[in-house]
């Protein structure tokens, strides 16, 4: 099934913005850091952001950080089947990607900055070809000052910031 904008329901204004935004920077290859709460859709504005992009024949894979022990980010990302490979041409949604350890993000923002990856196991680099989506309901600027979240990081994702108005905006 493939998602189109007008899945997105209601009319506010705050949605006609989100959806004009959307097929502006799906054009894009910048990477986007979709900002907004709890349930507001940020997996659907993902998702219309790659179907809307050049990459939309390529893999759209999403990553639940907050979902994910931290002993298994390093096979998740970097396994010669994990995100950054699976993705080629595509895009990686990293959903929660304020659930990072401070640690996983330097190789995090070391494999965006590089564009390339070494594969678990692996003995040579392979170059990476993939369209960084994430997605938080934190403030990581904020987090950012608090040394909670890399500054480095939040600069390599935030290229184009998407704020996705909340529910109780969009009472239609």
């Amino acid at each position: 099934h493939r998602l189109l904008v007008t899945d997105m329901v209601g009319e506010s204004i705050g949605l006609k913005n989100l959806r004009d935004q959307i097929e502006r920077l799906a054009r894009s290859l910048a990477p986007v850091l979709i900002v907004g709460e709890a349930g507001v859709g940020k997996q659907v504005v993902a998702k219309q952001i790659h179907q809307q992009s050049p990459r939309n024949r390529a893999p759209f894979l999403e990553v639940e950080c907050d979902a994910i022990e931290a002993d298994q980010l390093d096979a998740v990302f970097f396994g010669k089947a994990g995100a950054f490979l699976t993705a080629q041409g595509g895009s990686l949604f990293i959903d929660h990607v304020d659930a990072l350890p401070l640690t996983f993000q330097i190789k995090l923002h070391k494999t965006i900055q590089d564009r390339r990856i070494r594969a678990i196991g692996a003995f040579a680099d392979t170059p990476i070809d993939v369209r960084i989506i994430s997605a938080t309901r934190k403030d990581l600027a904020q987090e950012a000052n608090s040394k909670r979240f890399r500054h480095d990081l939040l600069y390599r994702i935030n290229v184009i910031e998407l704020l996705v108005p909340p529910l109780r905006e969009r009472c239609e």
